[in-house]
């Protein structure tokens, strides 16, 4: 079993691990920096931003749960904010399964109190978090939320 420090690794936008994508895509509006708890090198990996809609019809909702079976098998990395409530449940799917996540909260990392159902995943490398928010409130916000998708947007391949 891997181990890993759970501490936050602070990315400046000259550093080398800092994602080109993030600096490609957003331009100037990228962040100075970002914060991040778990393994940089899942950013490395093909990945795939997942988004859901607090409200959600009922098919939709069991056509996502298929997808996530699916995508936790797959050899993709999924990236999301997973705040919504579906968004959740699929991340306790993904995280059960043998392929990265990556999970972008629209808030600070720091002093996050860490859910115990993340910290098996951090330490196997299978969890990384990622904030776009290293100076910003602990609290999401609907602006943040918005700054936060395009991020996870970025991101992805």
């Amino acid at each position: 079993m891997a181990s890993i420090a759970l501490d936050i690794v602070r990315l400046h936008r000259e550093d080398p691990r800092y994602p080109s994508a993030i600096r490609d895509y957003l331009g100037p509006d990228a962040p100075a920096s970002l914060d991040a708890i778990g393994k940089l090198d899942v950013l490395n990996r093909r990945k795939l931003a997942v988004f859901c809609s607090v409200k959600c019809p009922g098919g939709v909702i069991l056509q996502s749960y298929d997808l996530m079976q699916r995508l936790r098998q797959s050899d993709t990395a999924v990236v999301g904010g997973f705040q919504a409530p579906m968004e959740r449940e699929w991340l306790s799917v993904l995280l059960r399964g043998p392929e990265p996540v990556v999970l972008c909260p629209a808030r600070s990392i720091e002093g996050m109190r860490m859910p115990a159902e993340y910290r098996q995943p951090l330490r196997d490398g299978k969890l990384l978090i990622l904030s776009c928010f290293p100076d910003g409130p602990d609290r999401p916000t609907v602006e943040m939320s918005l700054l936060r998708n395009r991020f996870v947007a970025a991101l992805a391949d």
